[in-house]
């Protein structure tokens, strides 16, 4: 992203401090400083994410501003500040209402604890902060976080249940308790749970979230873990290529290529001529011998690899109709021409056929189509003499 730091007057100004952090990825922070011309640059490896930007100058007003990155390309935009003291800082709100000061405090040091990765200090002190006031949402939802970080799944979801009944739209709490149930195995209520996540039209964003975090764990050599939030983010966004791409690029080379299969099969739904897709979903299938299934992806794989995928079923028809399958290998000689009905050979092959069945009129016709295609076959004057005996 580019961006240009004006004033009021829409004069450049240079010497700008800009901080950039993430609320969505806790380890980004970049500072910038404008130049001359008041411009600055940043990049960013995380799709979808929001950025908070925030401009520090002498003389100036602080001010902060939200975008997301994204996808891929260059962005352009342009940053107002005016002059001015700045705004005074002093009457900050705490995190948390409440009229119990004990409360905030225990809050206060729960949240603390929980940055600096505490889980069991920060799960202390929000049971504290509960017993002094028992309706502060946000300590449920933090002791919800806290328990599923601990992998108790069961306390993370009904810490999630008991923010929901102090607020019953609160989007963290209906992700939270999507993913406590889903992570107990809970499939009924896991359903229940996404289905009024996803009314709360939040699903197609925590979808990308979940998908940075599984980027975020490849890059760290948590293939699993980096898997595991792939499924996640494809299962609250069906739609979401990056999710599916990732599942079944990482489902292949972990040999689970059943899995792989799959999310190749949704990608090609969705653009039936990704090459990618196409061919992993052909290679998955070889893998697991499914003949049915490898023959279909086989076909579809003649739309970006037309050469191979039409040699590939030509040998294997002809291998089968050598050994004596004529029944077998007849739907594969004409599937061959559904997709290229310029071979030759497979003419001659139906050709044989139709005369083993009797069909002395289906015979002549293929192969007549046979000599006329590849008058210089070795085997075109015995199908002349053939047709001439029809």
């Amino acid at each position: 992203m580019i961006g240009t730091v004006v004033d009021g007057d829409g004069n450049p100004v240079a010497g700008v401090t800009v901080i950039i952090t993430s609320p969505d990825l806790g380890s980004f922070y970049e500072t910038k400083t404008t130049k001359k011309n008041g411009t600055f640059a940043v990049g960013f490896s995380d799709a979808y994410l929001a950025y908070l930007y925030k401009f520090e100058k002498d003389g100036y007003q602080e001010r902060s501003v939200e975008f997301k990155a994204a996808r891929s390309g260059i962005t352009r935009n342009e940053f107002t500040i005016y002059a001015g003291a700045p705004q005074d800082a002093g009457d900050a709100v705490t995190a948390v209402d409440s009229a119990s000061n004990e409360a905030i405090l225990a809050f206060n040091e729960a949240l603390a604890a929980f940055n600096e990765d505490d889980l069991d200090t920060a799960a202390m002190k929000l049971q504290e902060t509960l017993v002094a006031d028992a309706e502060i949402h946000q300590a449920h939802l933090l002791l919800s976080e806290v328990y599923a970080k601990q992998g108790k799944y069961q306390e993370a979801a009904t810490s999630a249940e008991a923010a929901l009944v102090l607020v019953p739209q609160s989007n963290d709490g209906l992700r939270l308790r999507y993913q406590a149930y889903r992570s107990l195995g809970n499939k009924d209520k896991a359903e229940e749970a996404f289905e009024a996540f996803k009314a709360a039209g939040e699903a197609a964003e925590e979808a990308k979230r979940v998908y940075n975090e599984g980027i975020a764990f490849d890059k760290a050599g948590d293939g699993e873990a980096a898997f595991e939030k792939f499924l996640q983010a494809a299962e609250m966004d069906p739609n979401m290529k990056l999710a599916q791409t990732a599942i079944m690029a990482m489902a292949f080379k972990t040999e689970r290529y059943a899995e792989a299969a799959k999310a190749a099969e949704q990608l090609i739904i969705n653009n039936p001529a990704d090459p990618q897709a196409l061919r992993v979903r052909y290679d998955s299938y070889v893998k697991l011998e499914d003949k049915e299934n490898r023959l279909d992806a086989l076909l579809g794989l003649a739309k970006v690899d037309p050469e191979f995928a039409v040699g590939t079923l030509l040998n294997e028809a002809a291998a089968i109709f050598n050994a004596g399958d004529y029944k077998t290998s007849k739907p594969m000689f004409e599937r061959i021409l559904s997709v290229d009905d310029s071979q030759p050979k497979v003419y001659y092959f139906l050709g044989l056929i139709a005369v083993n069945e009797g069909d002395n009129a289906a015979a002549k016709q293929h192969l007549s189509k046979f000599v006329e295609l590849d008058p210089e076959d070795p085997d075109a004057g015995s199908a002349k003499e053939m047709i001439g005996y029809l």
